[in-house]
C-alpha cells in the first residue's frame, strides 16, 4: 500500500520539457514519441507517486530551504519533484546528459 494518497501536479515547466522530449523522439518515429511521453507519465504516477521519498533527496543551491526529490527514468531523463502532505508537484524534466546546474527550477 502507498504511504498516503497525494494529488499529482504536473507544472507547466514539466509539461514543456515532456513536450520537447516527445517532439525529439517523434522526429524519428511518431509512435515512439507518444510511447516515451506516456511511459514517463506512467513512471511518475505509478512508480514515484506511491512512495515519493524512496528516491534520492535533491539539494538545490538556489532554494536550500526547500526539499526536492530526484528520480531517473531509464537512465535517460531526470524528474525533479517536490513532496507535501497534499500533493506531489513534478517541477522539471531534463535529459540526463544536460547540466543540471544550468537549469532553473520554477519557484
Amino acid at each position: 500500500m502507498s504511504e498516503s494518497l497525494r494529488e499529482v501536479n504536473l507544472t507547466p515547466a514539466f509539461l514543456d520539457g515532456l513536450a520537447a522530449i516527445q517532439a525529439y523522439h517523434s522526429q524519428f518515429d511518431a509512435a515512439r514519441g507518444r510511447q516515451t511521453s506516456t511511459s514517463i507519465i506512467d513512471f511518475a504516477c505509478d512508480i514515484i507517486a506511491p512512495f515519493p521519498q524512496a528516491h534520492p533527496h535533491y539539494p538545490v543551491r538556489q532554494y536550500p530551504e526547500r526539499d526536492y526529490w530526484r528520480a531517473v527514468f531509464r537512465r535517460e531523463y531526470v524528474l525533479i519533484y517536490r513532496v507535501t502532505d497534499a500533493e506531489i508537484s513534478f517541477l522539471l524534466i531534463y535529459g540526463a546528459r544536460q547540466r543540471p546546474n544550468d537549469l532553473l527550477l520554477p519557484a
